[in-house]
């Protein structure tokens, strides 16, 4: 099971069944009485259960924050309901290494992988892009080391070097999420 933000009990939740938001003390919903999602799985919950409903989940459903719920859970949330992270806005940011298509040249660049795109920038503060793919068509795969990382969108593929294993598996982990969060 993912694991939950050690701070999400703390927090407001939403209902996954009527969307009501509930204070953080209460155990079921004020609209509906359905139960509040829980951190601590249930004795009878296996690692393929939903942490919501405890369904056995043949299939995973990701946020962009790597939390998961099953398909039918994830129908129902626009934010997840763990940590509340939103579908919208951006998920990640940070200076990578980025091969030129043509010359094959290594240029720093600022990465920006948002809910509906992953982009790069000259410059941190720069608004004008020197890549943009639509996360609908983006795949990550791992390059030949343990830094390096390939981009493929519909026609073109992009190498990315991150600043070490760690940074790369973030980077792909994210990617894999928002992709999969995408219906």
């Amino acid at each position: 099971l993912a694991q939950v933000c050690e701070w999400a009990a703390a927090m407001e939740w939403a209902c996954l069944k009527c969307t009501l938001q509930n204070g953080d003390t209460r155990h079921t919903c004020a609209g509906c009485h359905t139960q509040r999602p829980t951190d601590a799985p249930s004795e009878s919950a296996s690692a393929n259960s939903c942490p919501i409903c405890c369904e056995e989940a043949s299939e995973r459903h990701y946020f962009p924050c790597t939390h998961w719920v099953c398909p039918t859970c994830s129908d129902r949330c626009v934010k997840c309901p763990f940590c509340r992270w939103s579908m919208t806005g951006t998920v990640r940011s940070g200076w990578i290494m980025k091969q030129s298509r043509h010359l094959k040249k290594w240029r720093r660049r600022w990465m920006v992988l948002k809910g509906e795109c992953l982009e790069t920038f000259p410059t941190q503060d720069t608004a004008k892009t020197t890549e943009h793919w639509k996360m609908s068509t983006v795949e990550a795969k791992p390059g030949d080391n343990d830094t390096d990382f390939v981009i493929r969108g519909r026609s073109t593929s992009h190498w990315i070097r991150c600043t070490g294993p760690s940074e790369r598996e973030a980077w792909m982990t994210a990617i894999w999420a928002t992709r999969a969060a995408i219906p």
